[in-house]
């Protein structure tokens, strides 16, 4: 985990080279932490990565927003869909803003070329299911909102 850190630091450029050590411009630190929240927002639901050990390397509230966006993998996909809905509108900024994130890119790989045995019913379902999570999230943020937009209306033009 920590060398994703590294690398997202030195990959988006926000580090100077200063004799052998590295330093984060301070206005930028905030750009690199949510580099790392979107990064790691579904360790806990896709590997064996405990809370505890995201706590013990990226803090509180990089845990906080990872338990705030997982889904409980106890329950069924419906019922976690269903709370994803339910929830949206009572999501934490920083959670619903890496939700968009999610979505965009989630929504545009299936745009480009659907997962593998997924038939074109079960894109619109997820597309439909989108949408209403996303109208959940509305007030966040507008370009991440108006993105998704562009994606959902991109969908519908292809039906």
């Amino acid at each position: 985990m920590y060398h994703c850190y590294l690398l997202v630091l030195f990959h988006r450029k926000k580090v100077k080279a200063k004799t052998m050590f590295f330093f984060i411009h301070k206005k930028k630190i905030p750009q690199v932490q949510r580099t790392i929240d979107i990064m790691l927002h579904d360790v806990i639901e896709d590997t064996d990565t405990l809370a505890d050990e995201l706590e013990q390397l990226f803090g509180p509230r990089v845990r906080s927003l990872v338990e705030e966006v997982s889904d409980d993998k106890t329950q069924s996909k419906a019922t976690r869909k269903r709370c994803q809905i339910e929830k949206a509108p009572t999501t934490s900024h920083g959670a619903a803003l890496i939700k968009l994130a999610d979505k965009i890119c989630n929504l545009r790989d299936i745009l480009k070329g659907p997962p593998r045995g997924w038939t074109s019913q079960r894109c619109e379902e997820y597309f439909s299911w989108s949408a209403q999570v996303i109208a959940g999230l509305r007030g966040t943020h507008d370009g991440l909102e108006f993105l998704c937009d562009q994606i959902l209306q991109d969908s519908k033009n292809r039906e």
